[in-house]
């Protein structure tokens, strides 16, 4: 059965991050991309002065309109960064209309202890009261997860099982001198690399929400996503703003 599944996060027209990274990853692991942009970017924000940016709710809730009226079904829903609580709100009718779909709530809020800019508070209520709880999947980095569970130190492993939603990951979690993705029942270790660039997040959400909807069990796919990352890192090499090279890991995505 053919997999298909739609991607709620924001598009940059130039550098590589979010629906740039993910649309190709799931495209080559076998699974068809259905993107909903939430805001266009003239680029990334991460290294770009001054990026042009047009929150797109209204076309969001439109085009979520049409497919409801069409009756589309879909192997899996993604939510990545949202603009505005209102974009959440707009999103609720079409997750009433797939409540037996797989959720994947990576909640885009913020990252080293600092929310991005443009996030208010009604955006992370929304997050962790209405959007959150539905998800089959959520997975913060530390930042998000302090937000969500209003934490006034840095999580620890232990908190992923009280974070709303059925299952957790906490990624990027320093732990015991290592780094770990943390989940809901063990830490899966991985090697942290000095580089730095856009859009590793997205490819690995890509890798895992891709290998959840075709059946792999939740720590085989952490780890092939922690593998693929590590691989795509390390043989990217440009300017850092211009993200990750999801080409560098095209024949271990498709071989997945």
């Amino acid at each position: 059965m053919e997999k298909r599944v739609v991607l709620l996060t924001d598009l940059s027209s130039y550098g590589k991050s979010s629906l740039t990274v993910m649309i190709p990853a799931l495209e080559m692991l076998g699974v068809e991309a259905c993107p909903v942009a939430t805001a266009l970017l003239s680029t990334q924000s991460d290294g770009f002065l001054d990026p042009y940016r047009k929150e797109e709710t209204d076309s969001l809730g439109e085009i979520l309109g049409v497919w409801t009226r069409l009756g589309l079904r879909f192997s899996g829903i993604y939510t990545g960064y949202f603009s505005s609580s209102r974009q959440v709100e707009a999103l609720l009718p079409f997750l009433d209309d797939h409540s037996g779909t797989l959720l994947f709530c990576d909640p885009v809020l913020g990252d080293d202890g600092q929310c991005y800019q443009g996030i208010d508070p009604a955006l992370v209520d929304s997050f962790r009261d209405k959007l959150a709880p539905r998800a089959t999947y959520v997975t913060p980095n530390p930042t998000e997860a302090k937000l969500l569970l209003g934490l006034d130190r840095e999580p620890l492993p232990e908190d992923c099982r009280r974070l709303p939603g059925r299952h957790h990951l906490i990624t990027g979690l320093e732990s015991h001198g290592g780094w770990v993705v943390a989940t809901d029942t063990t830490t899966i270790p991985f090697e942290h690399y000095p580089a730095s660039y856009p859009g590793t997040g997205d490819l690995f959400d890509a890798v895992l929400l891709g290998q959840l909807v075709k059946g792999v069990d939740e720590e085989r796919a952490v780890k092939q996503a922690i593998t693929l990352v590590a691989l795509a890192v390390s043989r990217t090499h440009r300017d850092p703003k211009l993200g990750v090279d999801v080409r560098t890991v095209r024949k271990e995505l498709v071989a997945l």
